[in-house]
């Protein structure tokens, strides 16, 4: 296929999306093709012409499949084949672009997601060529591991330390907590927090946000260092965590303002 087509209003959006785009999957998903679980038209025909997928932002844990076809129908058509039966194995149309190259070739994109957030999503690419289509169906699919035991903190705790600071000049604080009232919210968040698919991403203006909790039992301690920028945190035994919540449960323990709570 001629040209290279990128869907960048999705790809800021993976970018930016956070805990939407880059929960994780789950451990276990199987990695198929759309291909499996929807046939082609009638009178579709392998294409050894591949049509490139969209490029998704570079995760360790994702997966992709892709298959080519060429089939008597227009773009529109192939489209409103696909689309209720995509919506019957769980998809829901997530965006749409055309794109055109200096030789007049046109193309359309669209992307289908199923589940939460971004993780397993469908890209159908169409190009016209003369009265057939060639297009490519293509899943990319993150499957994040399950959390490692090591990286979980026990209920039975002594007590949990926090110390954050709001910026780079901003003096750090620390509270102790030794009761399991007080410290209840933040062992929650801690264990809940995903493990971190995103792979290469993109981060906020840093500006030295940062906090540690630790939670210390009879029988060892858990730290958790927070980096509000980018969104992640760096769990026991080198796990690499999203922050879904963990800042902001320190920012409301240390009186931050709530702006500083994203």
């Amino acid at each position: 296929m001629r040209g290279r087509r990128y869907l960048v209003f999705l790809a800021s959006m993976a970018l930016l999306g956070g805990g939407a785009w880059f929960a994780a999957a789950g451990a276990g998903a199987a990695v198929e093709t759309p291909a499996a679980e929807v046939p082609p038209p009638p009178g579709t025909v392998p294409s050894s012409v591949a049509v490139t997928p969209f490029e998704t932002v570079s995760s360790p844990y994702l997966k992709t499949t892709s298959r080519s076809y060429i089939a008597p129908l227009t773009p529109q058509e192939l489209y409103l084949y696909y689309l209720p039966r995509l919506r019957r194995v769980g998809y829901r149309l997530q965006g749409y672009s055309t794109s055109g190259d200096r030789s007049g070739t046109q193309s359309w994109d669209w992307s289908f997601t199923r589940g939460t957030g971004m993780n397993d999503t469908v890209l159908l690419t169409v190009e016209r060529d003369g009265k057939k289509s060639v297009y490519s169906l293509a899943r990319e699919l993150i499957v994040a591991p399950a959390r490692a035991k090591a990286s979980i903190v026990p209920a039975e705790l002594e007590e949990v330390t926090v110390r954050a600071r709001q910026s780079a000049s901003s003096p750090w604080a620390t509270r102790t907590l030794r009761s399991p009232d007080a410290w209840r919210h933040l062992l929650a968040v801690a264990n809940a927090l995903p493990v971190d698919a995103r792979g290469a991403h993109g981060c906020l203006a840093d500006f030295g946000a940062a906090a540690t909790v630790r939670f210390i039992a009879k029988t060892g301690s858990w730290t958790f260092t927070v980096d509000p920028a980018c969104g992640s945190v760096l769990g026991p035994a080198g796990s690499h965590l999203m922050d879904q919540g963990l800042w902001a449960g320190v920012s409301t323990l240390m009186g931050f303002p709530a702006q500083m709570a994203p």
